[in-house]
């Protein structure tokens, strides 16, 4: 979460809020951006910047020299939940949440599909070096230090499988998985996590993609379904 938001973001803020909230609806018009500016007491060129980016993460749609309109939640961009949780001050809502594990459950069953696929010696032996940072950083207890060597494993992972579409996801919803290595952090139990990484990796080494798949399927399901416990109270 930003600490402090320039007078763009600010009004950025707002409006996100605002649509998180309900209290815009997709297809309702916006005020112009001179009464944007007016209302939020900011810059029309502030307004103008913020609203060029809510349009490219898909929240509003410009029709020039018309109007400003609410977009629906299928035209967000992938962008957009990074936004959701750089700009709220709350966690976002179950669906945006669900979401986001989802597509970390679709890109670790990709991640190691890739992995198998391309076997690399100096790649896997990196691996072997970041699990070992991993495996250090769990067992000095140092919640800081374990996440941000996490980071930097799963980012290396799926920099390293060979999918085209990883360096943009890790690009574009940085934000987010630094959220997502949070909670996968705090809420998992860390031996297991560093034990479940080393499977999946001897796995891939002996070529049984199937095994390290169910490695990673059975422990993410757990996670998810405590991760979920823990924020919205599921049985």
């Amino acid at each position: 979460m930003a600490e402090q938001f320039s007078e763009k973001d600010i009004f950025i803020k707002n409006i996100i809020s605002m649509l998180h909230a309900k209290k815009l609806q997709p297809g309702e018009r916006l005020p112009t951006e001179s009464e944007l500016a007016a209302q939020y007491g900011i810059s029309k060129t502030n307004v103008h910047l913020g609203i060029q980016k809510l349009e490219r993460l898909g929240f509003v749609r410009v029709v020039p020299r018309h109007a400003i309109y609410i977009n629906p939640p299928e035209e967000l961009s992938l962008e957009a939940i990074d936004a959701l949780f750089q700009y709220l001050d709350h966690i976002p809502e179950r669906p945006v949440i669900e979401a986001l594990l989802e597509m970390r459950r679709m890109m670790g069953v990709s991640m190691i599909h890739g992995l198998s696929n391309r076997p690399d010696p100096e790649k896997l032996e990196r691996i072997n070096v970041l699990l070992d940072q991993l495996s250090e950083a769990v067992n000095a207890g140092k919640a800081e230090a374990r996440e941000k060597a996490l980071l930097e494993l799963l980012s290396f992972l799926y920099r390293g499988a060979g999918n085209a579409l990883f360096p943009l996801l890790l690009h574009s919803l940085h934000n987010s998985m630094t959220q997502a290595v949070h909670y996968i952090s705090l809420y998992s139990d860390p031996q297991v996590m560093v034990s479940v990484y080393r499977q999946m990796k001897e796995h891939i080494l002996e070529d049984d993609q199937e095994a390290a798949v169910q490695v990673w399927s059975d422990w993410n399901e757990k996670m998810t379904r405590l991760f979920l416990h823990r924020l919205y109270g599921d049985e």
